[in-house]
């Protein structure tokens, strides 16, 4: 994960965001289902608003994928306590194929 992450994550020791990660595990608990309640997109990156169940609560996740070229990087990876709800209809993503 941290070989793929942006290089903003990357500018961070790497056993700082790995400690962050542990303590994330730690505090939540194992990912059991997930679904995502919005999604923006913007040239060169895209936002998921998700709602997550772990083993321990429900959560919100905001992420942030950083996309210069055709391979996705994270960029920004935020938990926080759930039940998560948002306005639907602005800015979704939708294929573009």
């Amino acid at each position: 994960m941290y070989e793929n992450a942006s290089d903003v994550l990357r500018a961070q020791p790497k056993e700082q965001l790995l400690a962050a990660m542990k303590q994330t595990h730690e505090q939540w608990g194992k990912l059991t289902s997930s679904r995502v309640v919005s999604s923006s997109c913007f040239p060169n990156e895209v936002r998921f608003l998700i709602e997550a169940q772990f083993e321990k609560a429900l959560a919100g996740e905001f992420t942030v994928l950083r996309v210069p070229n055709k391979e996705a990087h994270l960029q920004h990876f935020e938990i926080f306590p759930g039940p998560v709800t948002a306005p639907g209809g602005a800015n979704e993503c939708g294929s573009r194929s």
